[in-house]
């Protein structure tokens, strides 16, 4: 009646293998679709944040003397 012998089924069983594959599909679908967007440039660690702002504002000053 529901075609169970035709292979008609609503809904069948999914294999572990065939679960792998859909879901690394997916991942890479996510990741191909994901635009970089670049970081700003890091500081050398040597040296403390606020010493580039002061270079940053010495330098701005000299230029617009």
């Amino acid at each position: 009646m529901g075609g169970w012998d035709k292979g008609n089924t609503p809904w069948r069983r999914i294999s572990q293998s065939e679960i792998r594959k859909i879901a690394a599909a997916k991942k890479k679908r996510r990741k191909r679709g994901r635009a970089k967007i670049p970081s700003p440039p890091q500081p050398p660690s040597f040296l403390p944040a606020r010493a580039f702002s002061l270079a940053r504002e010495a330098r701005h000053q000299f230029c617009s003397k």
